[in-house]
């Protein structure tokens, strides 16, 4: 085998394996199908004035390193958000409602109990968190 027949027969293996790859990368929905641990996050709760009466129409935005959802609460203050991603890391809540000061919390992913999600390698975390905000002077 002469110097240029390995150089082709390496190139054409690099070409076919750069095909392969890109076929597998665009051939599933979700990173799910192949076995890549998710996380799921739940938080539900109630979201308060001082005088402990419900906050209705508060914006809550709960914020990962890869998603930004958010919700509102009900008439009742309550609210349920949801997140769910690949690598579990931190979670981050910001309640917020114009004429009230903006509340932050966060989480760590050891701050959980996990509880089996749905596929092989995913986890479901859940928290009750009830928040009271001030309104602002």
């Amino acid at each position: 085998m002469n110097f240029f027949t390995a150089i082709r027969s390496l190139a054409n293996k690099c070409i076919l394996s750069t095909i392969g790859m890109i076929g597998f990368c665009f051939s599933c929905n979700s990173a799910r199908e192949y076995g890549v641990p998710t996380v799921s996050y739940e938080f539900k709760g109630t979201v308060t004035d001082e005088n402990g009466l419900p906050l209705e129409n508060v914006k809550v935005n709960i914020e990962t390193w890869n998603t930004n959802k958010s919700c509102n609460t009900d008439p009742n203050g309550f609210y349920t958000a949801k997140t769910e991603y690949i690598r579990p890391d931190k979670v981050n809540l910001e309640f917020s409602k114009d004429g009230y000061e903006k509340k932050d919390v966060s989480f760590d992913s050891d701050d959980f109990d996990y509880k089996k999600g749905n596929g092989k390698y995913d986890k479901h975390g859940e928290k009750n968190l009830n928040i009271s905000l001030r309104k602002k002077q």
